[in-house]
């Protein structure tokens, strides 16, 4: 019981939020970000789980210092869960509406926005309409294609981009996929001097 008690207030939950908004990219560390960032980020969000899910269970169970019997801890670690739930679209949701915000004054004033992510993570993070999706072509530095396919997942293990492609693999000219390129404003091309490598992703429906 005790453990369970220590489990909920220590923010265990909270943890997992972190966990789960970091791999939907809502919260997006790189490798080189600065430690910092990731431990206030962490501590605040199980603060702000933990505040929830006891003032829940206070205001809908009753008083906290009744959290003396494996019933009472176990509801409360069930509200901590579905508080975690509730934050993790909240947190989704004003994370959105901050970012629209931020294009629009951005827009206003003429100037472009940083992200903290990388270009290339920002970028194969990105995920077209429902009945779209996006098909990248990589080249070297002599024009050489070096695979293409549609994006399955990637991973950056200490910036060391690690591709994943799945589906039809065609044959491109550099020209071609220049061409591919032109043909919508939400196609990306992504130049890795250090890799000497050139990717295009196609928005295809």
């Amino acid at each position: 019981m005790n453990l369970l008690t220590a489990i909920v207030t220590a923010g265990i939950p909270g943890f997992l939020m972190y966990v789960v908004l970091n791999r939907l990219n809502v919260l997006s560390f790189e490798i080189n970000s600065a430690q910092l960032d990731k431990q206030v980020s962490l501590v605040f969000l199980s603060v702000v789980n933990v505040v929830m899910s006891l003032w829940i269970y206070q205001l809908y169970v009753g008083p906290i210092q009744e959290l003396n019997t494996l019933i009472n801890v176990s509801v409360l670690f069930g509200i901590s869960i579905i508080s975690t739930i509730i934050l993790i679209v909240l947190v989704m949701l004003l994370m959105k509406f901050g970012t629209w915000l931020l294009t629009l004054v951005a827009n206003k004033l003429n100037i472009i926005t940083q992200d903290n992510r990388s270009t290339w993570t920002a970028a194969l993070s990105r995920r077209p309409k429902k009945d779209e999706a996006l098909y990248a072509i990589l080249f070297d530095f002599d024009n050489k294609m070096i695979a293409s396919g549609f994006v399955g997942s990637f991973s950056n293990p200490r910036n060391e981009y690690s591709l994943n492609f799945y589906g039809e693999s065609g044959e491109y000219s550099i020209y071609e996929a220049r061409n591919m390129y032109a043909q919508d404003k939400r196609n990306e091309q992504l130049i890795d001097y250090d890799k000497q490598v050139k990717l295009f992703l196609i928005v295809t429906a």
